[in-house]
This record gives structure tokens, C-alpha cells and sequence, in this order.
């Protein structure tokens, strides 16, 4: 790779980034739009921490390598989308909806494709956690977002 091309490189991440910072705001974004880019971001990396959750499990205790490598990038990609929501949504409730949707969709995952075990009371409090998740983002009021 020749020095112009690892330029270009380095270029396209820093304008990638700007573009997805929700900080930046543009002639053509508003706060509303910064603001669901956030939330975006935080389902994003509460849907990926299912994926690194599953990682966890199949790396046998960070003894395969191949699955070892691709569960910590998906933790640093994970980290990253929750970072980006916290820049605009409250600690507490981005952390608690960014878990949430990690413990819940692995529950789920758990359930349907590795063979765990069902009950009713399982799935009540599964939709117990979804129904506060909601709630939170319901609650969430623009002034309490860090705009």
C-alpha cells in the first residue's frame, strides 16, 4: 500500500467519523435528528452485545482464537455505538437500555437457538425488562438530554 493510498485512508475514517458524531450538527440536521441518531446508536450497540455475549460463550473462555479475536472487536465495536448514544442521552438511562437490550436479546437468543430452558416466568420478566426499556425512552425528555 503506497503512502497516498494509506493517506486516503486516514482521510475517509476522519470524515466517516465526523459525519457520524452526533455532536456534529450540519445545515441539515436538527436536534431532533442528532437526537434519534443517538438512540440509533444505542440499539446498535445494545443489539451488538447480544453478538458479543454469544462470543463469550463460544470462545470457551477466550481459548479459541479465532471466535476470541472476533468477540473483543465485537465489544470494542459494541463500546463504541454506546459511547457515541452517551453523548446525547443521560448515563443512567443509556446504560440501563444499552444492558437491557444485551440481557434481554441473549435471553431470547438463549431460548431459541442453544437449546436453554423456557418458563413462563422466564418470559414474564423478559417482557418486564422490555416494558421498562420502553418506559425509560418514553420518560427520556428533551431537556434531560445532553444537548
Amino acid at each position: 500500500m503506497s503512502n497516498k493510498e494509506v493517506l486516503e485512508h486516514i482521510q475517509f475514517f476522519f470524515i466517516w467519523q465526523e459525519m457520524t458524531d452526533v455532536h456534529s450538527f450540519s445545515c441539515n440536521k436538527n436536534y431532533e435528528e442528532v437526537i434519534t441518531m443517538a438512540w440509533f446508536y444505542l440499539i446498535i450497540g445494545g443489539m451488538i452485545e447480544i453478538a458479543w455475549a454469544l462470543g463469550l460463550k463460544f470462545s470457551d473462555g477466550f481459548t479459541k482464537p479465532v471466535v476470541s479475536v472476533v468477540t473483543v472487536l465485537l465489544i470494542i465495536t459494541s463500546f463504541y455505538f454506546f459511547a457515541q448514544a452517551m453523548k446525547r442521552i443521560p448515563v443512567g438511562t443509556a446504560y440501563a437500555i444499552f444492558t437491557g437490550i444485551g440481557a434481554a436479546g441473549t435471553a431470547v437468543v438463549g431460548f431459541m437457538f442453544l437449546g436453554e430452558d423456557v418458563s413462563f416466568l422466564k418470559i414474564f420478566f423478559i417482557l418486564l425488562l422490555l416494558t421498562c426499556i420502553i418506559g425509560l425512552k418514553l420518560s427520556s425528555k428533551p431537556e434531560e438530554e445532553n444537548a
